[in-house]
């Protein structure tokens, strides 16, 4: 390897006059002219010093970039965190609107489940108000039945007497008109009796005056009074 600072040195002492201690020094020196290497020396030295100059000169830009990029770096965690703090108060507002929202919901829902809960109320009303009247009705289509077959009761001849909730204006009618067929048949079984009987004989001149005649003897009798001979004649004959 070629030393420089040799190499100089020798040229200085070349330049001089003096020898150089050193043999490949001065073979340097027979092939080239101290000056000329002296110069070159010189461009070397300007071009070493401006190298250190641009060295330096892009170490202090390398600084400065760094710099640059520290403060660009530092300004992008600080936009980070910035964003980041942006960020959090938005999902903040986002969660703050969804809170709103839900709670809005909520009312909704709320107010809906207090119709629907009113609406269950008062269909259960209804419904104990029909089912008291489907009761009633019920109880009124029983004692209707009973009716019924306590007016069929008495319509046979059997009626000896009701709980005053089954008796009815039918039950009178049908009393009445029981009455009534019984005193026609008995009316009638009078009449089958004097016909079979020539004994007796009634005239009817007048009302209430009614003449029996009995074996030719004139008996003259009120009309319930005839019934009450007639009855005690049947017996007799029986």
């Amino acid at each position: 390897m070629i030393d420089i600072e040799a190499i100089k040195q020798a040229a200085l002492a070349a330049a001089k006059g003096e020898k150089s201690p050193h043999p490949i020094q001065a073979r340097f020196l027979l092939e080239a002219t101290p000056s000329a290497v002296l110069e070159l020396f010189a461009k070397l030295s300007v071009a070493e010093a401006a190298s250190k100059f641009w060295e330096s000169h892009a170490n202090d830009l390398a600084t400065q970039d760094n710099k640059l990029i520290a403060e660009m770096t530092q300004q992008a965690i600080e936009a980070e965190n910035v964003i980041t703090d942006l960020t959090a108060k938005l999902e903040a507002v986002e969660s703050n609107q969804i809170l709103r929202t839900s709670a809005r919901q909520f009312k909704q829902i709320e107010e809906r489940l207090e119709a629907e809960k009113y609406n269950y109320l008062r269909a259960m009303a209804d419904c104990k108000h029909l089912k008291e009247k489907l009761e009633a009705a019920e109880n009124e289509l029983e004692r209707g039945r009973i009716r019924l077959a306590v007016c069929g009761t008495a319509a046979r001849g059997y009626f000896e007497g009701c709980l005053d909730e089954y008796e009815s204006a039918s039950l009178d009618d049908v009393l009445l008109m029981r009455d009534k067929l019984e005193a026609a048949e008995r009316d009638a079984e009078r009449y089958r009796w004097l016909r079979t009987n020539p004994d007796w004989e009634t005239y009817r001149l007048g009302t209430p005056i009614v003449f029996v005649t009995c074996n030719e003897e004139a008996l003259p009798a009120q009309e319930g009074e005839l019934d009450i001979a007639v009855d005690a004649a049947m017996k007799e004959s029986k």
